[in-house]
């Protein structure tokens, strides 16, 4: 029967924790157990929170209880808010436990399962009081999150002639390039060159409805006017390279995702459309003199180059400005990486493409930024061979060692070269 609520009747965090207890037990005694409480005092709280609310949350029995829908209803309230006290208390723990800071990063799906978990790695080595809450996001709504100040660091992919929020400043994290996993043999294999179009009326493995990648693909084939045929949503790129080599269908993933095994049991295919090559940026709003050393840090950390910029700006250099200009010609990227003149005399071609030496009379072409970005992609990003590098474009293995020497920090050179 239903009375109206007591407005003189309250109940607490107890009466919520007795009455999931009880609900959960089935029983007053053993869910005043679990409470270390008496039967008679929950029976009580149970009596005063039913008072409270104006409702009958359980049915009582000779050998228990039951819930009443009112109760079913009370019960999913009271366990979220319940857990989400107990979240709190989580979160404040490292505080009292000496932390310095707190800083909050978005990031796409892409960079918190690929690239992010060894990079904060490093970042918590030399700072172990911080703590860092992610979440992941849509490219646009991290932007939207740090400029707005509900997020202090967002990794975002942008597109070519994307242009950037004018209050962020953006810097170079990775160059990342998503690909068509197709089963082993499959028509779309034999093809010269395969675009996201051909593939859209063939079965589709994706990731979960939510996610980055997934809801940008789908937007995709929506502006084509096709709705793709998906067969099985899954949680992580790893699962549709499996389900891919099974023969349950095709998939769309970053190349860096993968590792030698996934690429051994499926045929990987680099699509053609411009917006495959996904260029990652970290972005963050624009700082003042006293920004937070620990966020410096972190931006040290995913962008070395913008790092130096930050520590710059706090010893009162000037205020950093964004690498990405929306009137920059399309291929030229952030940190251009071909416009060094040592290397300009480095590494020519000849007309017919073969690679030179810069003193050859041979008619010869500068390397484009594209062409150098490509070298280290593979070589960095992809770990390509020498030789698939030198055949894909005609740049020799002592010509990407120099590239990479003249690019890289010398910790990571060093590091590419033990890996290589």
């Amino acid at each position: 029967m239903t009375k109206a609520p007591n407005p003189t009747a309250r109940y607490d965090l107890i009466d919520l924790r007795v009455f999931i207890a009880v609900a959960e037990e089935g029983n007053v005694s053993r869910g005043a157990a679990r409470c270390h409480l008496a039967p008679s005092t929950a029976s009580l709280r149970l009596k005063g929170l039913e008072a409270a609310i104006g409702v009958r949350l359980l049915q009582r029995q000779a050998r228990g209880v039951s819930l009443l829908p009112a109760g079913r209803v009370l019960l999913d309230h009271a366990r979220r808010c319940v857990a989400q006290l107990e979240q709190m208390h989580a979160d404040l723990l490292p505080f009292a436990q000496g932390l310095t800071s707190h800083l909050t990063l978005f990031a796409n799906n892409n960079a918190i399962s690929t690239h992010l978990p060894d990079d904060l790695s490093r970042y918590f080595a030399t700072h172990p009081s911080v703590r860092i809450t992610m979440k992941e996001r849509l490219s646009a709504d991290i932007v939207a999150a740090v400029a707005s100040g509900e997020a202090d660091i967002g990794v975002v992919a942008m597109e070519e002639m994307e242009a950037p929020h004018p209050a962020l400043d953006y810097s170079p994290y990775r160059i990342d390039q998503l690909v068509l996993l197709a089963p082993p043999g499959s028509a779309l294999a034999k093809l010269p060159t395969v675009g996201f179009a051909d593939c859209l009326q063939q079965p589709f493995i994706s990731l979960q409805q939510g996610a980055a990648l997934h809801t940008f693909l789908m937007n995709k084939a929506a502006a084509m006017g096709v709705r793709p045929n998906v067969r099985v949503q899954v949680s992580d790129y790893r699962a549709i390279a499996r389900l891919v080599s099974s023969g349950a269908g095709f998939g769309i993933v970053p190349l860096s995702a993968l590792d030698a095994t996934d690429k051994e049991k499926v045929d990987v295919l680099h699509l053609t459309d411009p917006w495959a090559k996904r260029k990652l940026y970290v972005c963050l709003r624009r700082q003042n003199s006293d920004a937070n050393p620990f966020l410096v840090g972190l931006v040290a950390t995913l962008s070395p180059d913008a790092g130096r910029q930050e520590r710059k700006r706090e010893q009162g250099a000037g205020v950093l400005r964004a690498n990405i200009n929306p009137s920059r010609p399309k291929g030229h990227s952030p940190k251009s990486m071909a416009s060094s003149p040592d290397l300009r005399k480095m590494i020519t071609r000849s007309t017919d493409g073969k690679v030179m030496p810069n003193h050859s009379p041979t008619p010869t072409r500068t390397l484009t930024p594209g062409d150098v970005s490509a070298v280290i992609q593979m070589a960095w990003e992809d770990r390509t061979a020498f030789e698939t590098i030198q055949e894909r474009i005609g740049v020799t293995e002592p010509q990407v060692i120099a590239i990479m020497r003249k690019e890289l920090t010398p910790s990571s050179f060093k590091m590419w070269r033990k890996r290589m």
